[in-house]
């Protein structure tokens, strides 16, 4: 019942965080000066062309990072031209389209493993393709077409990067930013154990400021979660700190430790205070990696200056302080590293480091993630099979039965079917009671208003401003206003609006039920808890980290060949997770503490993936005996503990004291440096990120692995 309520709850959800009347804005413009041109040159015809192409790319405007929106709308642009072009050109040619249109649909649907915003590209220009493929032209036609449908995709491109005063994350940065520099002023404060522990309403706007962002893939929403979880731990670290400085001064007035650790309070300050500058600007000010630098060397001072003769109270309290206070420098060095990454110069550099690596070792180097995926034991794959045969039945039935405008049927498939059964029951669904909704408002419109070309240029900027703004918060909607926006523009040309209402009517509906009919009878389902997916996850991440750290000791029995195939089982692994999170989220109905968990751990997981990639492409560091000991060390400890995890999310009731402690461990590694500026090598760097994301990855699982036990419940997440 829980899946089936989940399903249904979703034909009716409204999502008003989704609507940006910004972007609505400047899709009707880029529509409204496309059919405006059509006009100036008395050609609806040009016109048309021209808007269908500011219409493609319209979809691809986001309020995103200007760059990512500059790269994707050009990209969107080119592609529709390139598509515009070879449907018209190859339409003389029956065979050819039909293996084209096949061959693209597969293509489209294996996309889905690298990007849904890349997938929902690829899906508009197989629209395109079946679209344009129903006309054959000459290549000078087809290609005077393509140019202006490049023109309006320009067009768009140029007012959506152009007219840019709004972005989507800034109530998540300010509120995120006032939460670190609340922490900042925390470390020179004290409370009582009567009084709620501080910078707790600032925690709680940052949740809430944060809240629409649970459920988003971008890789900005993924920061500033993380930025969120980090910030979390800092509190809670910093807040044992105070409570250690108070025993020590009840203990000994005077304590060496205790001005070092308030010297290292305040630098913790001047780095929080940067962070959150950092966060709210976007700017990088270089601030904070010097100060943590200074703040590791006094940590070692305190270690050094420790005395054999202390008493054994205060040989328990310095062992928490200087524990907490490895803690608190990798922290440190997490929230510095995130922070950077939201600002144009710290991804320009990250891109810069991931381009430098070998091709096979990139976390997201597309086509090793493509040739890994090419399995049946992959869901991209399996769509992408499905979608290619569904849009081969629905080309040839509806060339077969002669329909008029036969495109409709394979285009309706390729909008609908959707790799998991909940988004494809609901686009379905929606499609088509969308679709004739507004055919009938179109047709009621048609009546009331005359058919003139000021009536049609209003009704074709009316309806792509209510598309792109409520059609955002429910598919249902969207598909309202795209059917009654079709019928206006395909009546600029002079057809008449009764013969295409009837026609979009009938084949949007067929082609629904083609793309429902297969998916039942060949669904992708969640038979397995979304903790066991995870649990194979992390066994291939396992498989993978041995596998590294043979490499780096330098008796490695693995051949290269060994080494891909580790890699793509593990790529397939996490987009499998991937695509489990988010069918178990349509199709059994997450709340909002499912997905912040399932977030957590995606970006958890995701860090700790990077760093593997990371030490393998620098594996060819050398090191000496004494630091091959010590890393040996840390690496037990890290496959120890996701062997444990992995157990964990099998059910088996693990106590806390059997995990081991991974930033000791670290800590230790580090200490074996033999000069300085060697902890900044790749492998002692990646090593930090890794023991920090594998901690917060541990604290996330084993948290909502108790919560389950408490609630007794069985269909969770993990």
């Amino acid at each position: 019942m829980a899946r089936s309520t989940g399903i249904w709850s979703q034909l009716i959800t409204f999502e008003p965080n989704k609507m940006e009347p910004w972007v609505a804005f400047r899709a009707a413009l880029g529509m409204a000066l496309a059919v405006g041109i059509g006009f100036m040159m008395n050609s609806p015809a040009v016109g048309l062309s021209i808007a269908i192409g500011a219409l493609n790319v319209c979809y691809s405007d986001k309020s995103d990072a200007y760059i990512d929106r500059a790269k994707r709308m050009i990209a969107a642009s080119v592609l529709s031209a390139v598509f515009v072009f070879l449907a018209a050109w190859s339409a003389n040619e029956p065979v050819l389209v039909f293996v084209l249109l096949t061959c693209i649909a597969f293509f489209s649907g294996m996309l889905v493993v690298l990007d849904t915003v890349i997938a929902d590209l690829s899906v508009i220009c197989l629209a395109t393709f079946l679209i344009f493929s129903a006309q054959a032209l000459d290549a000078g036609s087809a290609l005077h077409l393509s140019l202006f449908a490049f023109i309006g995709g320009l067009l768009q491109a140029v007012i959506g990067i152009g007219l840019w005063p709004w972005r989507r994350y800034r109530p998540a940065r300010r509120a995120l930013s006032a939460f670190f520099q609340d922490i900042a002023r925390l470390t020179s404060t004290s409370g009582t154990a009567e009084q709620a522990p501080q910078a707790t309403h600032l925690s709680i706007e940052a949740q809430n400021a944060l809240k629409d962002l649970a459920g988003d893939s971008r890789a900005d929403a993924r920061r500033y979660r993380s930025l969120l979880a980090q910030a979390e731990r800092l509190r809670l670290t910093i807040l044992s700190l105070l409570r250690l400085r108070k025993r020590l001064s009840r203990e000994i007035d005077q304590h060496f430790s205790v001005s070092l650790l308030d010297d290292i309070l305040k630098s913790t300050a001047k780095v929080l205070d940067s962070v959150g500058e950092v966060i709210q600007t976007s700017q990088s000010i270089g601030v904070a990696p010097p100060i943590i630098v200074q703040i590791e060397n006094q940590i070692t001072q305190i270690k050094n200056q420790r005395s054999e003769n202390e008493s054994a109270f205060l040989n328990a309290v310095l062992n928490d302080l200087t524990y907490q206070m490895d803690m608190l420098a990798g922290q440190l060095r997490a929230v510095a590293d995130l922070s950077l990454r939201t600002t144009a110069v710290g991804i320009q550099k990250a891109e810069q480091i991931e381009a430098s690596k070998p091709i096979k070792m990139r976390f997201r180097g597309s086509l090793a993630t493509l040739r890994a995926n090419l399995t049946f034991k992959s869901p991209g794959f399996r769509h992408a099979v499905r979608l290619s045969l569904c849009i081969a039945i629905g080309e040839i039935l509806s060339k077969s039965l002669n329909l008029h405008r036969a495109y409709w049927v394979p285009m309706t498939i390729a909008i609908v079917l959707k790799p998991d059964y909940a988004a494809t029951f609901n686009r379905g669904m929606l499609r088509v009671l969308g679709t004739l909704a507004g055919l009938v408002i179109a047709t009621v419109l048609f009546h009331i208003f005359p058919e003139t070309q000021t009536a049609e240029f209003i009704l074709i900027v009316l309806f792509t401003f209510l598309m792109r703004w409520v059609g955002s918060a429910n598919y249902g909607i969207f598909a309202m206003c795209v059917g009654a926006l079709v019928v206006v523009l395909i009546a600029l040309t002079g057809v008449s609006p009764k013969e295409v209402i009837w026609a979009r009517g009938l084949n949007t509906f067929m082609g629904g039920a083609i793309a429902l009919i297969v998916y039942l009878l060949w669904p992708t389902s969640e038979k397995l808890q979304l903790s066991e997916v995870i649990a194979r996850m992390l066994e291939t991440y396992l498989e993978y980290f041995k596998a590294v750290v043979a490499v780096i000791k330098g008796h490695s029995g693995y051949s290269d060949q060994d080494m891909d195939r580790i890699r793509q089982t593990s790529r397939v692994a996490r987009t499998s997770f991937q695509a489990a999170s988010g069918r178990y989220t349509l199709e059994r109905g997450a709340n909002f503490e499912d997905l912040k968990v399932i977030s957590a751990i995606t970006v958890a997981s995701n860090r700790f993936a990077h760093s593997m990639m990371s030490m393998e492409a620098g594996s060819s560091q050398r090191l000496s005996d004494n630091q091959k000991e010590a890393f040996k060390e840390f690496a037990a400890q890290i496959e120890k503990t996701v062997t444990l995890l992995v157990e964990c999310l099998r059910g088996k009731d693990i106590p806390q004291n059997e995990f081991p402690d991974v930033r000791q461990a670290y800590v230790k590694l580090v200490e074996s440096r033999e000069k300085e500026g060697e902890q900044f090598s790749v492998i002692f760097e990646e090593a930090d990120r890794m023991a920090n994301s594998l901690i917060t990855l541990t604290e996330h699982v084993r948290k909502r692995l108790v919560e389950n036990k408490i609630n007794n419940r069985k269909e969770v997440p993990v």
